[in-house]
């Protein structure tokens, strides 16, 4: 399966102004860096799913970075520790490129419930940033 599991109004821009990021430094008009923490998502699977694949959708400049952390839970209310591709927490699943999926590790298996941190770092001079206009997570029941 694969679902659309972000569709913004409007692009996520990490700026200095921008109130759903959990965690930014701001430097002129954009921040240094910053997160955001999707809401839960369930796969109504309650033997649990394996998620395959994410991948995100929008724009980055060549010296910017868009990278995931992924969280798996069996209950609704967590507990929500987000996790690189080796299971710890200071590693991320970085794709190359927009539109280019990337395999989520085995350990979030058989969970029905599932979240992600996405994070955003501008370019080394902070004029540009990432933009992101949909996160799509592939699925099996």
């Amino acid at each position: 399966l694969c679902m659309k599991i972000s569709r913004v109004a409007a692009p996520i821009v990490i700026t200095s102004n921008t109130n759903y990021t959990s965690n930014s430094q701001s430097w002129g008009g954009y921040a240094v860096s910053g997160y955001l923490i999707s809401s839960t998502f369930d796969t109504s699977v309650t033997s649990g799913a394996a998620p395959n694949t994410i991948m995100w959708q929008g724009t980055r400049p060549s010296t910017s970075h868009v990278k995931f952390q992924f969280a798996s839970s069996a209950s609704v209310s967590g507990p929500w520790n987000y996790y690189g591709p080796d299971g710890t927490t200071g590693t991320y699943y970085e794709p190359s490129a927009p539109d280019v999926p990337i395999n989520i590790a085995a350990a979030h298996s058989n969970k029905q419930y599932f979240k992600y941190k996405v994070y955003l770092e501008p370019t080394s001079d902070t004029s540009e940033t990432p933009t992101i206009t949909d996160i799509i997570l592939n699925w099996s029941p």
